[in-house]
């Protein structure tokens, strides 16, 4: 059992985007949209520690800035070896149960994160994720594993599209980790909410200003109801497909590097 494991919750960010480039600092409600996410993860109950995990490029000193002025903890490593850098910052918190998300997620759900926490700990799962068989709307993603896993994946990954995509060694070695997807009962894998592109980011404002009047919280439940009551607000950002998003973003990876 895992029940009593400290639980970190690292969120990466940079501000070097090259399809957006200082999309976690733009403005959502009168906040950074990074910290609209970091706000919405601290409410989770299973989480012991929120970590900034970013790069210590010079066009990552605002990312700095904004965790200090949160009170946020922060650990800073390699821009382009996210591996490397998650590892290290979830070393560094003395992460026994570690949360890998994204700071392009500002609608992230904490009900969502704590159950893939609750699932780990009251298992002898190694890997517990919402985006194995995606079910979910594509900003809602979270993955939970082991410190021991991590270990693992950073001390035996070599290929740059393991050091660039912190579980995929882990997804890609399912026979040696034990995994289990939570799938939602209802399919929204077609709503995006993530921002990777201006037009997402106009989706998302949308969305969370007008839920915020009647739901502070911007709940799921508030934040489905409304997307099913107004589903002309997804129009913006549909011809960005889910695999084509994540397939240019490796591209663009391979070119920095």
């Amino acid at each position: 059992m895992n029940q009593k494991k400290k639980v970190v919750a690292i969120v990466q960010a940079r501000a070097s985007s090259s399809r957006f480039p200082g999309k976690v600092l733009s403005p959502l409600a009168g906040r950074p949209m990074l910290q609209v996410e970091i706000e919405r993860i601290q409410r989770c109950q299973f989480v012991d520690e929120v970590v900034l995990a970013t790069s210590t490029d010079a066009s990552d000193d605002p990312l700095e800035a904004l965790a200090r002025q949160l009170g946020l903890s922060l650990y800073r490593g390699s821009l382009t070896d996210v591996l490397d850098r998650f590892y290290k910052a979830a070393e560094a918190h003395q992460a026994e149960i570690v949360v890998r998300l994204t700071g392009d997620c500002p609608l992230i759900d904490p009900e969502l994160i704590d159950a893939c926490v609750q699932t780990l700990r009251a298992t002898n799962l190694d890997y517990v994720s919402n985006i194995i068989t995606p079910s979910w709307p594509h900003g809602f993603d979270a993955e939970v594993t082991t410190m021991a896993c991590l270990r693992q994946a950073q001390e035996e990954a070599i290929e740059a599209r393991h050091r660039e995509h912190v579980t995929l060694f882990l997804r890609e070695n399912a026979k040696r980790f034990k995994s289990i997807g939570l799938q939602s009962a209802i399919d929204y894998s077609s709503i995006r909410l993530t921002v990777d592109y201006p037009e997402d980011l106009e989706v998302v404002r949308e969305i969370y200003e007008k839920v915020a009047i009647t739901d502070p919280t911007v709940s799921r439940d508030a934040l489905l109801a409304f997307i099913e009551d107004n589903p002309t607000c997804l129009e913006k950002n549909r011809h960005h497909d889910r695999a084509e998003v994540e397939r240019r973003a490796s591209a663009e990876f391979y070119e920095q590097s």
